[in-house]
């Protein structure tokens, strides 16, 4: 029977310290690990990223990248973290160089009660994405306790007023690590998507994709929050057709980043998305 790894990931020379603490099953792919993590730790994905052991670097294929590396989709964490204290790296976004220490901290038996992967425990919210990496980031969290300080305002409208660095919400991290395999699937789903470059059936193959997906959504309910903004939608005096389309543009967003930068359905910013759908039809 599969081993359960705990495992805590440390945002490096953050102080002070931003980490979670997660049980994951031994033999996840290093390429669904990398799912787990942003998940975790909050970021949202728009970024490359890399597993480093110390004798061998783990990343998707990328024409780009002069340096060989193994495929994650390949590749089990257990076949790299054997036993407790085992440490790797994990580098997210090359530009800002997001530097993550994955340690495993001991390795605990399966239990089938249990939902796995779970966060067990983390301190304080992740960055925002693109602000200059973590010395940019200690600059940003000194702007925002100033009001007076001049990039005050700018930056506040940036990354939003509510932005709290000691806030972190366990909760919703697990309410989304529940939801992991619905998105793996729908990128999954999409990898038949390459000959969308074909000018005479692209954008229709494209759109009756983009509905089906709404359908399938809407019939599972799966998420839940796409029936509900149908039902809204409707209230809101658009017509079917009018309410599954501004649906499908929240749908044709998340499938733009699948098809053309090979990353998964980001599940979390699309009901983000179906939020801020119109209330009120403003051509009736």
């Amino acid at each position: 029977m599969k081993d359960i790894f705990q495992i805590k990931i440390s945002l490096d020379n953050a102080k002070p310290s931003i980490y979670r603490t997660i049980l994951v099953e031994s033999d996840t792919t290093f390429i669904d690990f990398h799912h787990i993590i942003q998940i975790s730790m909050g970021w949202d994905d728009y970024h490359m990223y890399q597993f480093e052991t110390g004798d061998y670097t783990i990343a998707e294929p990328d024409e780009l990248m002069e340096i060989e590396s193994i495929d994650p989709a390949s590749i089990t964490i257990n076949e790299v973290l054997k036993q407790s204290g085992d440490k790797i790296k994990y580098e997210y976004d090359f530009g800002d160089g997001w530097m993550h220490t994955i340690q495993l901290e001991k390795i605990i038996p399966y239990q089938l009660n249990k939902i796995y992967p779970t966060c067990i425990r983390g301190k304080r919210s992740c960055p925002p994405e693109d602000c200059g990496g973590i010395w940019g980031y200690e600059n940003l969290k000194k702007v925002i306790k100033n009001k007076k300080h001049p990039e005050y305002k700018e930056t506040i409208e940036w990354i939003g007023i509510d932005f709290d660095p000691d806030y972190f919400d366990i909760e919703y991290v697990n309410e989304v690590l529940e939801e992991l395999d619905y998105y793996l699937d729908e990128y999954e789903n999409f990898d038949d998507l390459d000959d969308l470059d074909d000018p005479e059936d692209s954008e229709e193959v494209f759109q009756n994709q983009l509905f089906e997906v709404v359908n399938e959504q809407m019939d599972s309910n799966n998420p839940p929050e796409t029936a509900a903004t149908f039902k809204r939608l409707l209230n809101a005096n658009f017509s079917h057709l009018e309410a599954k389309m501004l649906i499908a543009q929240c749908v044709s967003f998340e499938m733009m980043s699948v098809v053309k930068e090979g990353k998964p359905f980001n599940l979390k910013r699309f009901v983000k998305n179906l939020d801020q759908l119109p209330d009120v039809n403003l051509d009736r």
